[in-house]
């Protein structure tokens, strides 16, 4: 039985820029017109544009050290809503409300950073929103 192997995008233009690679950088491969204008598309223009696309692939996968800790920095607020309203089980919360009273939150933080915090899985299992009068309320749930 044969074994099947996937040919990821990484093979497969390291494939092509090894080919045309090899062949002289100025070997016109197409002629095309953009904007009407006549345009000769070399090997070695094909080759640093396959480069340039494995250089993105490697580097799409690593997550910014930054976005790490924003996310860790949005998961412990998460937390800190979280048990806030755990503690106050039977009350509910305006997200002006949240922003005064849950301690460890920054005072400066704003209502849109608040409400995008009810985004994060700990507050969508334990948490639950009401609109009264057109105001919305965030209380905890079990």
């Amino acid at each position: 039985m044969a074994t099947t192997i996937k040919v990821t995008k990484a093979v497969k233009f390291g494939a092509i820029a090894e080919y045309f690679g090899n062949m002289s950088a100025d070997a016109v491969i197409d002629t095309t017109y953009v904007n009407d204008t006549r345009v000769e598309v070399t090997a070695g223009m094909l080759a640093d544009a396959m480069h340039h696309e494995l250089e993105l692939l490697t580097t799409k996968k690593k997550p910014s050290p930054k976005q790490v800790s924003e996310q860790e920095v949005r998961k412990n607020r998460a937390d800190m809503v979280m048990e806030f309203l755990r503690d106050h089980k039977d009350e509910k919360f305006t997200i002006s409300d949240l922003q005064r009273k849950v301690p460890g939150l920054p005072e400066d933080i704003s209502t849109s950073a608040v409400t995008y915090l009810f985004k994060q899985p700990v507050l969508i299992q334990h948490s639950k929103r009401t609109v009264d009068k057109g105001r919305a309320y965030y209380q905890y749930v079990d």
